[in-house]
């Protein structure tokens, strides 16, 4: 959390290389540039059929992997 432009997605791309080097796998959604009000539309914007935390473990072979969403802040309605 944080306001915008304090630098969240910079640490998160940080992050990102970070994980990368250590050969963990990983995902990153950037929330804003795709429309979804729900998880069901958030399933079906990435094509999944199973739960996100299913294709997450089948992706990486039920190894632990992160799942990093940027951009909430922008995605969400007027508060």
């Amino acid at each position: 959390m944080g306001d915008p432009g304090i630098g969240k997605s910079w640490l998160l791309k940080q992050a990102l290389e970070n994980i990368s080097s250590e050969g963990i796998p990983h995902f990153f959604i950037q929330v804003d540039a795709i429309d979804v009000k729900s998880v069901a539309d958030f399933k079906k914007a990435l094509g999944l059929d199973n739960s996100i935390q299913d294709v997450l473990n089948y992706v990486s072979g039920g190894k632990r992997s992160i799942l990093f969403i940027d951009a909430l802040d922008a995605a969400r309605g007027p508060t």
